[in-house]
């Protein structure tokens, strides 16, 4: 199996346990992570590796909630 360069995702939720349980399955997930939090209006903050660098990526409704 390919290696995932998804090294952190943080999520903003209602309570702490489904911030958790969101986290851990879109580690799991891995690449696929951003489209399956955009297409269930997860909050989410993902942490890709990317060369030497690292990349931010954000969902829609993680930028609406960061931005009020």
């Amino acid at each position: 199996s390919k290696k995932s360069s998804l090294l952190s995702v943080s999520i903003l939720a209602n309570n702490c346990m489904e911030a958790d349980a969101l986290a851990t399955a879109l580690m799991v997930l891995g690449e696929d992570a951003p489209n399956f939090a955009e297409k269930f209006n997860i909050s989410a903050l993902f942490i890709f590796a990317e060369a030497k660098n690292f990349k931010l990526w954000k969902s829609d409704d993680f930028s609406k909630l960061i931005e009020k």
